[in-house]
């Protein structure tokens, strides 16, 4: 017994629309899990060393200017699987990396 021509379009319609609401929800359970969505304040090296480690939050403002001195930061590699942005208010606080020295790669 062959199916009505309703429930024919209503089967082809589900079976080309069920990738479609799988995709959707795949990518919203990713977006969800790996976007970090809180902004840390930022006034010292120490507390942007701590955002960065932080895989929670995504964005460090700086609410002054800040030079690195290569203090606070804890011993060894930061590994980060999200992004992380570090952004000034409206005055475009100064981030000095000038300490910073060129070497080897050890990634």
């Amino acid at each position: 017994m062959r199916p009505a021509r309703g429930q024919q379009l209503r089967l082809g319609v589900a079976v080309l629309l069920l990738p479609l609401v799988v995709l959707v929800v795949a990518s919203l359970a990713t977006l969800a899990t790996s976007q970090p969505s809180r902004v840390a304040l930022v006034t010292t090296e120490k507390q942007l060393a701590d955002a960065l480690v932080d895989a929670t939050i995504g964005t460090a403002q700086l609410t002054g200017n800040l030079r690195l001195q290569g203090l606070g930061w804890p011993p060894g590699l930061i590994t980060r699987t999200s992004n992380f942005t570090i952004k000034g208010n409206e005055s475009f606080p100064i981030l000095d990396l000038s300490f910073l020295v060129g070497g080897p790669s050890r990634l």
